[in-house]
């Protein structure tokens, strides 16, 4: 998949949202630490990458329950930053094909022990 959009190096966030002028995450916060509760919008693509750094030194640390049920996605990149993932995270999402995570991290882990398809990042 190939955009002629320009995209922002990083996410902004924007009230109880962060978007990247393309693709925008519903997000709480604590202590700089990010949540992403759900999609807001995925643009034209059906991928979510949230390796992005988000304005401001905040970090996403948690994917909420339900963040993306049923959305649609083909495929997940969560940074090595991410520490917790709640239930049901993508119940509905016959159409995920990959996630892509870092090697030894806590997403790793989570897929292994979900029986959810990965892959490592590549740098």
């Amino acid at each position: 998949y190939i955009s002629t959009r320009l995209l922002a190096p990083y996410f902004v966030a924007n009230g109880s949202n962060i978007t990247d002028g393309w693709q925008q995450y519903r997000v709480s916060e604590s202590s700089g630490n990010i949540t992403i509760s759900g999609v807001v919008n995925l643009g034209d693509g059906n991928s979510a990458d949230l390796t992005k750094p988000i304005a401001g030194g905040k970090t996403v640390t948690t994917i909420g329950s339900n963040a993306f049920a049923s959305s649609g996605l083909a495929s997940l990149v969560l940074p090595d930053t991410v520490t917790s993932i709640g239930d049901s995270v993508l119940d509905g999402s016959e159409s995920l094909e990959m996630i892509y995570v870092a090697e030894g991290s806590y997403a790793e882990l989570y897929c292994i022990s979900n029986e959810l398809p990965y892959a490592y990042m590549t740098v």
